[in-house]
């Protein structure tokens, strides 16, 4: 058998923001770091999230909110996650007015 698509659901902008203040906060924090990106250490600094976020990124990930790539900061250094918004993720915002 095939894989079945869930049904979508539809509901009001103010009614997904109301019910997903904290992605949203996620989502408007990655688009203001740029077409850079923002590592995820210092994503969840800046949104003040630590034990939530990682399911908050994950879940924006799965959606296709964010992507999230590896890459060193300097030649030596560690390898960091970086987050970065998509154009569906561009989209949400623009249509719920945050950006």
């Amino acid at each position: 058998m095939g894989r079945m698509t869930p049904p979508t659901i539809e509901i009001s902008a103010s009614e997904f923001a109301r019910s997903n203040k904290a992605l949203l906060t996620l989502l408007r924090a990655v688009h203001d770091a740029g077409k850079q990106g923002v590592s995820t250490r210092a994503l969840y600094k800046q949104i003040r999230m630590t034990g939530y976020g990682d399911s908050l990124v994950r879940i924006a990930e799965k959606e296709g909110y964010i992507y999230r790539e590896k890459r060193q900061i300097d030649d030596k250094g560690p390898w960091y996650k970086f987050n970065i918004l998509t154009k569906k993720g561009q989209r949400l915002l623009t249509q719920l007015g945050h950006r």
